[in-house]
């Protein structure tokens, strides 16, 4: 049942994670689990450490924030440092905004590309955007929330040049900065604040969820503000 793969899921996700790896020095691959060899040891220390990732797992708590490793697009991204300092976890269904930007993009007859993304969070759209695509592009990513978490995430690609970070909202940033963009993009906050969520997505940063009586007022205030 859809119990059984999710859990058998997450299970591969530990043994596959960076974490795991630190925790024990086994480092596993999916053929090591599956593939070739029909056996795989793991240390002792390993097995305590995976006994303790269950545990705050079974605790509720995210496992992208157990790892600290969140994949999206096919790649790794960082989503957490500690309680107060965490980004919102990247959602298969964003992967739309990097499907229709990279089509912009590549239809973008402009030699230079100007982008922002609003809310940027863990930086995976612009991350990503730029890691699929073959034109040079600049990035402005703003977040009135902003970690050293998305600095991380463009510094393990190795695109911390092409990404410049902003702790900034958009109302202050549009007034600051009079720019042109090519490219917009967002992931913003849409649920209504009276609604139920999951016990785990009440461990994301609450900002990054809700969006007022209705869900969408940052959506209304960022179609207002963003520059033209």
């Amino acid at each position: 049942n859809s119990c059984d793969e999710e859990a058998a899921t997450e299970a591969e996700f530990i043994l596959l994670s960076k974490r795991f790896s630190s925790y024990t020095g086994d480092t596993l691959t999916r053929e090591s689990l599956f593939g070739v060899k029909e056996q795989c040891e793991i240390s002792e220390k390993g097995v305590t450490s995976a006994r303790d990732i269950i545990k705050r797992r079974i605790e509720g708590i995210p496992l992208q924030y157990i790892l600290n490793e969140a994949w999206f697009y096919g790649l790794n991204f960082q989503v957490y440092s500690s309680k107060t300092h965490k980004t919102f976890i990247p959602r298969p269904e964003t992967e739309i905004i990097v499907e229709e930007s990279l089509k912009f993009i590549k239809s973008c007859k402009a030699s230079k590309i100007n982008a922002l993304d609003i809310g940027t969070g863990s930086g995976c759209i612009p991350i990503t955007i730029i890691k699929n695509s073959n034109r040079k592009i600049l990035w402005d990513a703003i977040d009135p929330f902003l970690t050293t978490i998305p600095h991380e995430n463009a510094k393990n690609h190795i695109l911390e040049d092409l990404i410049r970070f902003s702790k900034v909202e958009l109302s202050k940033y549009h007034r600051n900065e009079n720019k042109k963009y090519n490219l917009i993009t967002a992931n913003l906050p849409y649920v209504p604040n009276n609604s139920n969520i999951d016990s785990v997505v009440k461990h994301e940063p609450l900002e990054a969820i809700f969006g007022g009586e209705d869900g969408l007022d940052h959506i209304r205030e960022t179609v207002k503000l963003i520059p033209k």
